[in-house]
């Protein structure tokens, strides 16, 4: 999910459809475990921030203001 994963830092990205790019990646995470660990946990990390449940109350109450405002 390229909207989640910034690519060499919080994992890493393969083109849709490219057996070969995922190959790659897989093999480059099982070749440099401590880098996995680093982004799983940035991953992680930036999860958290972007999609608590406060996030997405925080969300969900703008856009209940902006429908509300709207229909005044």
């Amino acid at each position: 999910v390229p909207e989640l994963i910034e690519h060499g830092k919080t994992g890493l990205l393969a083109k849709p459809g490219s057996a070969e790019e995922l190959a790659v990646m897989i093999r480059t995470i099982l070749e440099d475990p401590s880098a996995a660990e680093v982004m799983g946990r940035q991953g992680r990390k930036r999860l958290v921030e972007l999609h608590s449940p406060e996030k997405a109350a925080e969300k969900l109450i703008t856009v209940f203001k902006q429908v509300t405002e709207a229909s005044k």
